[in-house]
């Protein structure tokens, strides 16, 4: 069981958007706090990053930086220059009555700068589903940075890819009709690309259920979980699985996912759950069945205590945050 494809074979994201910025020195832009997660790529030239009070970071064409939870970062071209919210970029080189958010922005090209030397950056806003999201995002740190001329793993996708991005963000400039629906796959793509070659390359930077794939025995238990939630598992029946005894897994579960086992099983037969309300799932005694619950209203409590609202609150949420959710078959 492949337990990374299947948790995120489970997510899509809900919107992307994509930018290119072609920048002359002197210039500078910050990008707000928010849950959003943004990337941005340097394909020409160089620029500095400085984030969370840290000192500045040199980018250099080829390298590949995404704030997973938002944070205050700020792009420069040098140490002196001024930088000014990308929003304001937006509002007077591309789009005079932009207002809203920055993940709504339908794909663009800004020419901006004091007319030094040029930087090239293809950049974006993913927005993952909060049913979804959250615990994939959880997992993930704060800031990743691949590069893809020191890492020949990154370099085979990254390059080709931010070119099939640009490639749209051009086709979009031309009124192209189609842009919003590959843009959205393309966001697929790199999203789950970015995730998986952090991993593989750096899976002690990782938390919860990402860092525990890392470990095989720990890997048993999520797989056990992940592929059976329905079961009543026990911590006696997944030690088995593990091949360690109860101490030894309660104590390395919780090193590496932060939480007891049974604690994480009950999390992710919520999160399930969570899924099908939002697929428009709207009998509750059916989804607790399917994720081993005796009662609707066991399954309610455990809800309400893992989500912090019922079942059927959490349904009418969704309906007010996105409409009527899809009906299920």
């Amino acid at each position: 069981m492949d337990l990374l494809s299947e948790i995120l074979s489970s997510v899509q994201i809900e919107n992307t958007s994509f930018g290119c910025l072609k920048l002359t020195a002197p210039w500078g832009f910050n990008i707000p706090l928010n849950r959003t997660a943004h990337f941005l790529c340097v394909t020409a030239g160089e620029c500095l990053l400085s984030r969370n009070g840290q000192p500045p970071m040199k980018l250099c064409r080829g390298d590949f930086v995404m704030f997973t939870r938002g944070g205050e970062s700020t792009f420069t071209s040098d140490a002196k220059a001024n930088p000014r919210p990308l929003v304001e970029l937006i509002q007077e080189h591309y789009l005079p009555d932009y207002s809203i958010r920055l993940r709504d922005i339908p794909p663009f090209i800004i020419r901006a700068g004091g007319g030094g030397a040029e930087t090239d950056i293809v950049g974006g806003a993913i927005d993952l589903p909060e049913v979804a999201g959250d615990m994939l995002i959880n997992a993930l740190p704060e800031f990743i940075h691949l590069s893809s001329y020191g890492d020949s793993a990154a370099r085979r996708w990254l390059e080709p890819l931010m070119n099939l991005i640009l490639g749209e963000v051009d086709m979009a400039a031309a009124s192209e009709q189609g842009n919003q629906a590959v843009c959205k796959r393309l966001g697929d793509l790199l999203f789950l690309r970015i995730i998986q070659t952090h991993w593989l390359q750096r899976p002690e930077e990782t938390s919860g259920w990402l860092r525990g794939l890392a470990d095989p025995k720990i890997c048993k238990v999520l797989q056990a979980i992940h592929s059976a939630p329905q079961k009543p598992w026990t911590l006696e029946s997944l030690a088995d699985r593990s091949g360690m005894s109860r101490s030894a897994l309660a104590g390395r579960f919780m090193e590496l996912i932060g939480e007891p086992p049974i604690q994480y099983l009950t999390r992710w037969r919520m999160h399930l759950a969570a899924m099908r309300l939002a697929g428009g799932e709207r009998r509750t005694a059916m989804i607790a069945e399917q994720l081993g619950y005796q009662s609707e209203v066991a399954f309610s409590k455990a809800f309400k205590r893992v989500r912090g609202v019922s079942p059927g609150a959490y349904r009418r949420s969704l309906v007010r945050a996105h409409g009527a959710p899809r009906e299920s078959a």
